[in-house]
């Protein structure tokens, strides 16, 4: 008879962790609603930028330390997108991680950041000082995305310092304190130049 009392009271408490464990699947439950949602809005949100925005938005990141990417495109987008992605990425692994890991070091050493304003490399250049849409990596590396929606050429310009500037696709090498004018970045480029001493 105890014995049978004691089954029905762990029955009992069996019945009462179920009950428990079917409330916290309802609050799972709801939870995963919510954050469908969040996703179908996040999903509505990404169709609205255009190809183009993603890509540009992909240049500036390509150069940083890592970087994650979740977009959501329409079918016929898809492949042209990849394809370019892999190209930063590529870039991104080659030239970029290299250099962030070179002046990571020296930042730690000497306090100096590893991505610099234009006027680091020519402080007395009062045009350096205006420049907002180009950064350094160090002191090798000079970066400048395009930031105008749906441009394909930018200008650029390449601070003096009693040195030169190397494209990294053209290998064009140009004089410091050069202003390029109207300089051609196509949508799977980046405006990128190594300086040469």
């Amino acid at each position: 008879m105890q014995l049978l009392l004691v089954m029905m009271q762990l029955l009992l408490v069996m019945m009462q962790l179920l009950l428990v464990m079917m409330q916290l699947l309802l609050v799972m439950m709801q939870l995963l609603l919510v954050m469908m949602q969040l996703l179908l809005m996040t999903v509505e949100v990404l169709r609205s930028f255009e190809v183009v925005v993603v890509l540009r938005s992909f240049e500036v990141v390509v150069v940083l330390r890592s970087f994650e990417v979740v977009v959501v495109l329409r079918s016929f987008e898809v492949v042209e997108v990849l394809n370019i992605t892999r190209q930063y990425i590529a870039r991104h692994q080659k030239t970029a991680i290299p250099l962030i890991e070179k002046y990571a070091e020296e930042w730690r050493l000497t306090g100096q950041p590893i991505f610099r304003p234009m006027w680091w490399l020519s402080p007395s250049d009062p045009l350096t000082y205006t420049i907002d849409d180009q950064f350094l990596i160090g002191d090798e590396l000079l970066v400048a995305p395009v930031v105008e929606r749906g441009a394909v050429h930018r200008d650029i310009y390449l601070p003096d310092g009693g040195f030169q500037w190397q494209d990294s696709l053209t290998a064009q090498v140009f004089d410091g304190g050069t202003l390029l004018q109207d300089y051609s970045v196509a949508l799977e480029e980046v405006a990128v130049f190594k300086r040469r001493s």
